[in-house]
């Protein structure tokens, strides 16, 4: 047999604690809430579950509060007494909260406060998206995004610029992407085409003088601007052209200007009568616009604002000129004297008296060679030979010299010059010097080199002989410092690079006659390395004289390997 409170069911495990007080119990229908939103949350924390009645029927939505205290004997509850409208939600009476824990020092715990839940991110489906937000539309696709230019309008501007304010170059994969081609570029020029006036099919000719323009009385041209007559409307502003530039004035407001806008005549009216089909049409005179200097309101700052354009490019062309003309003088300005002077350098280069110059032999120069060296040949001991030398004995010396790659320098007088048999100019050879191998290039004598040195008669001490040995040391020996002061010209591939040979050791003899002196030989030959190496003394006779002789002997700063095997070269 089920106890029944008025108003309150207790189920059966609570209906054996009746000695336990009652608490009382607030019965909270479903029907309060409806219509006016969820309950409140201290409501919502003290309902456990809804219960079914399995006595009475009308009981089947009443819902039992939780306990927070012993049960106590079953008691007859009163009802609270429900307002009219119902429990609106907020009137509902709030149980106590129970009290804050504490720490063990004794200050309160407060609660944490609960992490709100995350939240999930679901991309709709495609089925979802409305059609005004779908792909094909001209909206944003239905994303939300935010900028963050700031407010700038050149921001996607000044992304494309670097910082001197430049265009960016294209990105690398860009390299591959073809240029814009108009896939309706034909149809565009065919429309225009059709669109464009029938009338103009005249051909016109442009070197013509109409065309170019009409030469005045007074040389000048007078241009013409090209109108086609198929311009003039028939009507503007719904009426005549006339009727509309007769009542332009009274329409169009007041000018600005002392110009009046009627001075000049309409533009249809401006065609050339004697050229009916002409699309020519005198231009209009345009006033020259001048600043008044005399008007003080003119009066600027700037010196060239009063100018005229040919006055001001004029008077900048004038301060530039000056300016280079001011850098010119600072940088030509002459260098004060010291006070503290060094010592000074003297001067190496050589200075020779006469008017020469220098350059490898030629085919030309055989004849004047062959009359330098007979010269030596009979009236002196210089030269080793008792009889005259011909052309072709000189012609064969020249070539076995230049085939095995030594030079053979000539000096040349620059003034005396004449014409030869077939025509060709012939140059005086004042002076000849040239290498030659000591014995043979396949021996062990294949480094070392003797030198041979002659000056015309008529040219001795005037400084031929050391510009030939200088010219000479320059290209034999690579650690040699040319003096210079002469002209040297090489106008051929002879000599071009300079030797073919390696050069380590050069002998110069000089024969002289026994009892001469020859110290004078030792300085001489000395400023260019050579060094006195011995005398051999009566080892010659010639012309009824006894011929000493003298060696001097110089090394040069090649590397030679003493293992290395003879080439003949040639």
């Amino acid at each position: 047999m089920t106890t029944k409170l008025s108003g309150v069911y207790l189920p059966p495990h609570l209906r054996k604690r009746a000695a336990a007080p009652a608490v009382a119990k607030t019965e909270v229908r479903l029907g309060d809430f409806i219509g006016i939103g969820s309950p409140p949350a201290s409501v919502k924390s003290q309902v456990e579950k809804p219960v079914q009645s399995q006595a009475s029927p009308d009981n089947r939505h009443e819902i039992v509060t939780q306990e927070h205290t012993p049960p106590s004997p079953p008691t007859t509850v009163e009802e609270p007494s429900k307002p009219a409208g119902g429990w609106n939600g907020c009137d509902n009476p709030v149980p106590e909260q129970p009290p804050a824990p504490t720490r063990r020092n004794g200050n309160p715990c407060w609660p944490r406060a609960p992490k709100p839940p995350k939240e999930r991110h679901v991309w709709p489906k495609q089925s979802e998206i409305p059609r005004e937000l779908s792909t094909g539309s001209q909206s944003d696709g239905g994303v939300t995004f935010k900028s963050d230019s700031e407010g700038d309008p050149s921001y996607d501007v000044k992304k494309l610029m670097d910082w001197n304010g430049d265009w960016l170059p294209p990105p690398e994969e860009w390299a591959a992407r073809k240029g814009f081609t108009h896939r309706h570029f034909g149809q565009v020029i065919e429309q225009w085409a059709n669109e464009h006036s029938r009338n103009c099919t005249k051909l016109m000719d442009i070197d013509s003088p109409v065309f170019s323009g009409v030469e005045k009385a007074d040389g000048g041209w007078l241009n013409k601007d090209l109108v086609p007559r198929y311009w003039l409307h028939d009507l503007i502003d719904e009426a005549a052209p006339r009727k509309f530039w007769e009542e332009l004035p009274q329409r169009a407001p007041a000018t600005l200007s002392d110009v009046d806008i009627m001075e000049d005549p309409p533009y249809w009216e401006r065609w050339e009568d004697d050229h009916p089909d002409s699309c020519f049409m005198t231009s209009l005179v345009v006033p020259e616009a001048k600043i008044d200097p005399k008007d003080s309101d003119n009066e600027l700052e700037s010196p060239f604002a009063m100018l005229c354009t040919t006055e001001r490019l004029a008077r900048i062309k004038e301060i530039k000129d000056s300016k280079a003309r001011r850098a010119h003088a600072r940088r030509n300005k002459p260098i004060p004297t010291s006070a503290h002077e060094g010592p000074q350098w003297p001067d190496r280069r050589l200075q020779p008296k006469a008017n020469i110059y220098l350059r490898p032999i030629q085919p030309a120069d055989v004849c004047g060679v062959m009359t330098i060296y007979n010269h030596y040949v009979n009236h002196t001991v210089h030269a080793h030979e008792l009889e005259e030398r011909t052309e072709e004995n000189i012609r064969c010396r020249i070539d076995d010299t230049i085939k095995v790659g030594l030079p053979f320098l000539v000096a040349v007088a620059k003034r005396n010059q004449r014409r030869g048999p077939q025509g060709y100019v012939t140059e005086t050879i004042v002076g000849f010097v040239h290498l030659d191998d000591y014995v043979d290039q396949t021996s062990m004598y294949r480094y070392t080199f003797e030198l041979e040195l002659y000056v015309h008669p008529g040219y001795i001490r005037q400084g031929i002989g050391k510009c030939l040995l200088d010219r000479m040391m320059y290209i034999a020996n690579t650690g040699y410092n040319i003096k210079g002061g002469y002209e040297w010209v090489n106008e051929f591939e002879y000599l071009k690079n300079g030797k073919s040979r390696v050069v380590k050791t050069i002998l110069a003899t000089l024969h002289y006659e026994r009892g001469d002196d020859v110290e004078w030989a030792t300085s001489y030959l000395g400023d260019f390395g050579f060094k006195k190496a011995g005398r051999f003394a009566q080892i010659g006779h010639k012309g009824g004289k006894v011929v000493d002789k003298v060696m001097f002997q110089l090394q040069t700063t090649e590397v030679v390997d003493p293992k290395s095997i003879p080439m003949v070269q040639g």
